[in-house]
């Protein structure tokens, strides 16, 4: 399962008010929700990312999410992500225990 919680996303996103996008807009604003989520699983966790095991199923819940506005729009595959890439940081830090000593 994915420990992401997009449940954030749905109660900020009012689709029924939202202007007409083009397809690299859409991918911004896919990319600061996912920055959004994992902030939120950050604050939850002390972890920035969720593990590699999960990647697939949080893309899944994501795209659930972009689904009830977007029906036909692939958020990997319109937007060029990768599965791997909603698990993997920068510089191998992975918690913010490590951060917390600086």
């Amino acid at each position: 399962t994915c420990p992401l919680d997009f449940t954030g996303l749905r109660r900020l996103y009012d689709p029924s008010n939202s202007p007409a996008i083009d397809s690299s807009q859409t991918c911004q604003y896919i990319r600061q929700g996912l920055r959004l989520i994992q902030s939120d699983y950050l604050r939850r966790t002390s972890r920035f990312l969720p593990p590699l095991s999960s990647a697939n199923s949080c893309w899944r819940s994501y795209q659930q999410l972009i689904n009830d506005s977007l029906p036909n729009f692939d958020i990997r595959r319109s937007c060029g992500f990768q599965t791997s890439w909603i698990s993997q940081g920068c510089m191998n830090i992975t918690t913010s225990s490590c951060m917390s000593a600086v």
